[in-house]
């Protein structure tokens, strides 16, 4: 006998469509975290070293970086700013971060990714390296010193 109804009003199609529409959301991941987007965030410790290389400021921090979005985030850049009295003084760079506490030599820094749920814990250096001229002056000034 030909059944000449629409396949749409046949139980026998939708029970294949909805067990495949299940087949591949089962497959995925939670609809809410691919649609989540990029967030992060900052966490510094409560102790900061200022100094300075002959009035060249520098700042080390330990920062903490949590990934709390959706996707992973890629950092480029991170930078600090020093203030006096609501003023800007300037703006220092990351050049470089220790990769364990214990390391006497930092890794430069160039960019980071983080994934979903993880997190990048260093202790990182914000500074301006000197010029040519000014880098060959302060050698110059260092030998005297040491003279």
């Amino acid at each position: 006998m030909i059944n000449n109804s629409p396949c749409y009003l046949n139980w026998d199609f939708w029970t294949v469509i909805i067990a495949f529409a299940a087949l591949i959301l089962s497959q995925l991941p939670p609809i809410h975290i691919l649609i989540k987007r990029a967030k992060i965030d900052f966490e510094l410790h409560s102790k900061i070293f200022l100094g300075h290389k002959v009035g060249n400021p520098n700042l080390q921090m330990n920062i903490i970086i949590n990934n709390i979005g959706g996707r992973t985030v890629k950092i480029k850049k991170i930078s600090g700013t020093i203030f006096k009295d609501k003023k800007e003084i300037i703006t220092l760079p990351v050049q470089n971060f220790l990769q364990n506490p214990t390391d006497l030599m930092p890794t430069l820094f160039t960019s980071i990714s983080i994934n979903r749920d993880d997190d990048w814990n260093h202790i990182i250096n914000l500074l301006n390296f000197f010029d040519r001229k000014d880098e060959k002056q302060y050698w110059e000034l260092q030998k005297k010193i040491k003279e």
